[in-house]
């Protein structure tokens, strides 16, 4: 993913150029690096889960 594209899932996303890490929700668009305000490349690093899918997988795990 790189810059100026459309975020897909919200996670936490790295910088290839200088490994900078940034949250981006879905529907954002990708920005500059951070650290240099280059245009980079986007790596998912960690997925982040929304209040919403928190409230679901528990209300699944309360009707198990």
């Amino acid at each position: 993913m790189k810059t100026a594209e459309r975020v897909r899932k919200l996670g936490l996303y790295a910088s290839a150029c200088c490994i900078d890490e940034a949250l981006f929700d879905a529907n954002d668009v990708f920005s500059r690096c951070p650290k240099c305000e280059r245009l980079c490349s986007w790596q998912l690093v960690e997925k982040v889960f929304s209040c919403q899918e928190l409230e679901d997988l528990e209300f699944e795990s309360q009707a198990a």
